[in-house]
């Protein structure tokens, strides 16, 4: 029994973390769900949400992974208005790919893309 249990434990250990990019597993998603970019015209109700989601565990708080804040407007902001915030969620040539090894969904990146081209309002 024991010799069995052990590399089961195994298999389950190492299988448990695994990360996707739902457009690469799911390409056919965005086929059957809309996405709403003519609402986007807040930075607390959409933008933020998706920045906390996936951006905030190496862009938020003191120790802020390449100088780049992200868990306030102002950061935010300057990220928008230099345009490195949508050429990095895109992965755009000349910027430097973010989330790092992979990429956030596409509805997301285009509703930060409608945020940042209205204007990046804080609103």
């Amino acid at each position: 029994m024991k010799k069995i249990l052990l590399p089961l434990s195994l298999v389950a250990l190492f299988s448990s973390c695994y990360y996707d990019n739902m457009d690469e597993v799911y390409p056919y998603a965005g086929l059957f769900t809309v996405c709403d970019t003519t609402s986007v015209t807040s930075y607390a109700t959409h933008i933020m949400p998706i920045l906390q989601n996936n951006c905030y565990s190496c862009h938020s708080g003191s120790n802020v992974s390449g100088g780049v804040t992200l868990d306030t407007y102002t950061g935010v902001s300057s990220a928008a208005g230099n345009g490195s915030l949508t050429g990095s969620v895109y992965h755009n040539v000349g910027f430097t790919a973010m989330p790092p090894n992979l990429q956030i969904d596409s509805c997301s990146m285009k509703q930060i893309k409608k945020w940042v081209d209205a204007g990046h309002p804080n609103n």
